[in-house]
């Protein structure tokens, strides 16, 4: 976007808590201390290694992050590299499983000829393979996960989403200013990271001028009959509903609430988790005025945003950039800036990202908070009309 955008809000900064292939080669016994320096020869490829459930249930997002790198590795590819040196990314499917994730983390250190990587999707599968990254002293990208676990100071692990708490206090504050509810209803899912989004959620309803009546909570995968839920919520009388849960189960949700006699005022939102496709698809007509929440929108009228869209439809046969693509594809732009800097040693771009502070990117722009993760200011707020997503001016 290349306006410079204000100092990102110093509460958000404040917010944060303290502390979604390719095989490798024979492994060696202990990981080298030397490279992932300057490879020897000019003429020998970058390489990029990204980790990702590209299978499973969480597959749509490995591909999203997967488009998002390379829509950034194709461009400088098909432009001759950089120095005449291409960037090969290669492929590894963690299914996302943190086991599985911090076992091919290992196994990604020991090759030692990567000079960066991305990993996971969920905040689980990056936790576990971060802390094998921090180990080997590899620099880690974490493109779409939130918890605040994610990435420390001083650790070798960025983070492009916006944290969880953050997030959600954002989301909270635009239930009551963007969709004036007074009186919130909340369901989110029973687990560590569901309770951080409770948490901020009924924060910035609060501070807005708002009152949570209800929050549900449920085990992910044991719910599939959500009108119990629903029943609850009913009866709470809410002026806006808010379910914080990835799409299959807003689907549902959505399709069950028919059942439940919803008086037509209310009004339903669902969080970032479902600003894809998929969603529309999976709910149908019932997503027909549902306002999305997101922390990114490829809706902008910013000419930078406007040509990235048109470039990242074409690349990948009319799909839409979503966060857990434009996440990725700014922090490859990153490394692209880095490396046409001459920094090419996983040390010296350890020591760019350190030194960066503020990015003012192509898609986003924001600031690397103390715990190494790009915060912004705001959420973005959109609505189904006729099936397809439009921007909330």
């Amino acid at each position: 976007m290349k306006k410079l955008l204000a100092t990102v809000l110093a509460l958000a900064l404040c917010l944060s808590l303290p502390a979604g292939c390719s095989q490798p080669a024979q492994q060696t016994s202990q990981p080298s201390q030397s490279p992932r320096t300057s490879q020897a020869a000019a003429e020998e490829p970058y390489y990029v290694a990204i980790v990702a459930p590209f299978t499973g249930d969480n597959a749509m997002y490995g591909e999203f992050i997967y488009h998002g790198v390379m829509t950034k590795v194709n461009q400088v590819n098909e432009a001759g590299g950089i120095n005449g040196r291409k960037i090969v990314v290669d492929q590894y499917d963690d299914k996302g499983d943190s086991t599985e994730s911090a076992t091919i983390a290992q196994k990604i250190c020991d090759e030692n000829k990567y000079l960066f990587v991305f990993s996971s999707f969920a905040s689980g599968a990056s936790i576990s393979s971060g802390e094998v990254y921090r180990k080997n002293n590899m620099l880690h990208f974490v493109p779409t996960a939130s918890h605040a676990n994610c990435s420390v100071a001083g650790g070798t692990s960025w983070a492009m989403s916006l944290q969880a708490d953050i997030e959600y206090y954002l989301l909270g504050k635009a239930l009551v200013e963007d969709l004036s509810g007074k009186k919130i209803a909340l369901i989110h899912l029973n687990a560590d990271n569901g309770f951080i989004i409770r948490d901020a959620v009924v924060k910035g309803v609060e501070e807005a001028g708002g009152e949570v009546v209800i929050s549900e909570s449920y085990i992910n995968g044991q719910v599939r009959d959500f009108t119990s839920i629903l029943t609850k919520v009913k009866a709470a009388d809410p002026d806006v509903v808010c379910m914080c849960v990835q799409y299959a189960d807003t689907s549902a949700m959505l399709i069950q609430r028919a059942q439940i006699g919803f008086d037509d005022s209310v009004i339903w939102c669902v969080n970032n988790d479902n600003f894809v496709d998929t969603f529309l698809t999976s709910a149908g007509e019932a997503a027909e005025g549902v306002y999305c929440e997101s922390i990114w929108s490829c809706f902008s009228s910013d000419e930078d945003i406007v040509k990235f869209r048109a470039r990242y439809n074409d690349m990948w046969d009319g799909e839409e950039p979503s966060p857990y693509s434009v996440q990725p594809y700014e922090a490859m732009c990153m490394m692209v800036d880095a490396l046409e800097q001459g920094i090419d040693t996983t040390q010296g771009l350890q020591d760019y990202m350190t030194e960066l502070g503020y990015w003012d990117g192509e898609t986003m722009a924001g600031e690397f908070g103390e715990n190494q993760r790009l915060v912004r200011d705001r959420v973005y707020m959109h609505i189904v009309k006729d099936g397809v997503f439009e921007a909330v001016e």
